[in-house]
Formats: structure tokens, sequence, C-alpha cells
């Protein structure tokens, strides 16, 4: 009896499948350009969660588990998210240059750097505010700010500080904050005279391993970064980026945003307001479910819950006032460090903003 029916319980499964499979086939396509981090925990909890995790209607069907997604709203497929992962920011910009990516959430600051160099994207949404901190090795008899500022001072060679990516949000505002404390630098590891020597790692691969073995004396980067070296006993955070001097100046200022290419917003402008929609629902359920967002995130990325609970972003959906500050904010370090040579050099934010913000989509 149960041979008898197994070729046509089987042939039903199929059926069901290449149905699934056909279903998802005709809907279009949109490659998402992102990073596989802690940033991302209101797509990681939607990945993971599944069809059991609406909100606002919205849900993730997995096809292909991290990589393809069938979104939904009130349980009809509307786009298959295709998932492109970078190293950083940089790559995710480089990704949407190239025409491999059609939407990004990514780093601010990488976005307006490859607005800049002519790459023909548009921000359409915030999404999270500068999250990470200033991480040195346990070696360093430095506990506090205060203290590694005053090691650095004494140091008889450049002290190394690793980033993992140049025009990222962490890197761009301890330039800034160090160089508020009269602190000099350089990029160059044959001018022994500056205070700082910068290091760049070259994708966040890399962070880890370059504190523990000592290649960088200490590194600024996003969460769950400066979590890890800590829960791996190698690393002491100094203090969030957000808290760095000068005061207040970094509070509001923003991490990653949601952009998208011209082509496709030209093309598609109601797939990039479901994708928004989507990561506003997501991201105001992790801000209302920490707890849970937070182990859910971490089970997926190999990390210890309660590290994640305290690096946990902060979303934002809304392009308060606050929020353009913040991007005007972001513009004026990048020109200040030298990253915006191009089409931004010179300018000022209300002379360009609406040639690098699409305002259509979540503008109260």
């Amino acid at each position: 009896m149960l041979k008898f029916l197994a070729k046509p319980l089987a042939a039903a499964l199929l059926f069901l499948l290449s149905s699934m499979s056909a279903s998802a086939a005709d809907l279009p396509v949109i490659r998402l350009g992102t990073t596989f981090i802690l940033n991302n925990t209101s797509i990681l909890v939607a990945m993971k969660k599944g069809d059991t995790y609406v909100q606002d209607g919205y849900s993730l069907h997995e096809i292909i588990y991290k990589e393809k997604y069938e979104l939904r709203k009130d349980g009809k497929g509307i786009a298959v998210l295709d998932f492109v992962y970078g190293k950083g920011g940089a790559d995710v910009a480089m990704a949407m240059s190239q025409n491999n990516a059609d939407m990004g959430v990514f780093s601010l600051c990488a976005a307006l750097s490859a607005q800049d160099k002519g790459v023909k994207i548009k921000i359409v949404s915030p999404f999270i505010l500068a999250v990470g901190a200033l991480t040195v090795h346990k070696d360093i008899p430095a506990k506090n700010l205060d203290e590694f500022v005053d090691y650095i001072r004494k140091s008889g060679k450049p002290v190394k500080i690793g980033y993992h990516s140049p025009d990222s949000a962490p890197i761009l505002i301890t330039r800034s904050s160090m160089a508020s404390l009269g602190l000099s630098s350089t990029d160059d590891p044959y001018d022994t005279k500056a205070n700082i020597l910068y290091v760049n790692l070259k994708g966040l691969g890399n962070v880890q391993a370059s504190l523990a073995s000592h290649q960088v004396d200490a590194f600024s980067a996003p969460v769950p970064h400066p979590q890890l070296a800590v829960q791996n006993g190698y690393g002491r955070i100094l203090r969030e980026l957000r808290e760095l001097p000068p005061d207040g100046k970094w509070a509001q200022f923003p991490c990653c945003t949601v952009s998208a290419t011209e082509t496709f917003l030209g093309a598609h402008p109601e797939l990039v307001q479901h994708v928004v929609n989507f990561l506003a629902a997501s991201g105001k359920w992790c801000t209302a479910n920490p707890d849970e967002a937070s182990t859910v995130a971490g089970s997926m990325l190999g990390l210890d819950a309660k590290n994640c609970r305290k690096a946990m972003p902060v979303y934002i959906s809304q392009m308060t006032e606050s929020w353009l500050k913040g991007v005007e904010a972001s513009m004026k370090v990048l020109d200040e460090t030298g990253y915006i040579k191009n089409k931004l050099k010179g300018k000022t934010f209300s002379d360009v903003k609406d040639s690098l913000i699409d305002f259509r989509f979540c503008m109260k």
C-alpha cells in the first residue's frame, strides 16, 4: 500500500514545487545589494522567521536560504528579492554602478562617495543611525577614550587604527573626532611622525583577525565587531561612535540608507516603494522587540545574543529634519576628509540634495 502511494505522492510534491517555482519565476526580480551583518537585523529576522513574520502585510518567503526570497504583501507575491552581498558599502555601490544590483542597503557615506563619482543612484530612505565603536586590543593600557588619547600622544610611533572601508561612517567619524582632539594622522605606513596611522583592512572579514594578531592597535567598525572582539577575549570597547567628541556631533549621524539606481527608479517606482515599506515595517518590529530580534540575528550570525542586544541598530524610516541635517553633516565630513573630489566638491547640501535624494517614498 505504501509503495502504491509513493509515486502519486512524489508526483504531487513535484507538481507543487514546480507550481511554486513557476509562480516566483513570473515575478519581477529586485537585486538587493547589502552586507550580512547585524546592522541588517530587520532583514535577518524576516529571512529567519519567514512566512510567519508578517509586518504591515509584508513577509519573506524563502526560495534559497540567505540568497533568494519572495517578497509578499498580504500573502501575494510582489517580487523576488535576489540578495547581492558585498564586504562593505563600497562593494555594494560598485555592484550598483556595474548594473549588478538594482537597490542597496548600505552606508550613506559610501552612497554619497559613489554619487560624487557619477554613479547614477539616489537615496530613497533612511535605514539606521551610525552604530559601532572605537575598540582597542586588551593589551593597550587604556580603559577609556581619554586614556587612549593620552597613550597616543605619548607613543613613540604612530598608533594603528584599522577600518573596513575608507568611506564608511565609523572611520569618517573617528578621523574627524581624533582630528578635533588635535591628533595628527597619516595613511602612509612610512610616515613615522604622525600620532595615528590609519590602516585599510579591506573588508569586514579582516577586522577581527587584524586586532587579534596585533596588526592594528585598535579598530573603528560597525556592530557587531566591537562586541565580537570583546566576546572573543582580545578587545575592549572605548566609546560608542555616537558618543565620540565633539559632544553631541554624532548622535544623529546616519549610517546606512536605502538607495536605488536611477534606471530602476524610473522603471519600477512601485517596487522601490514596496521595499521601503517592508524595511520600515520590519525595523519598527525590531525596535519594539529588541530581545527577540537580537536573539534571531545572533543565531544567524553566530553571535552571542546578549552582545547583539547591546549593539541593536537604531532604525529610522522617515526623512526628518534631524536626519537631513545628518546627511548634510556626512557630506561635510566627506569633503573635509578628502573623499569628495568630483561632482560634490565645494557644493552645499542645499545645492545638490534633490540630485542625491528621491523624496517620494518616505518623506512626511
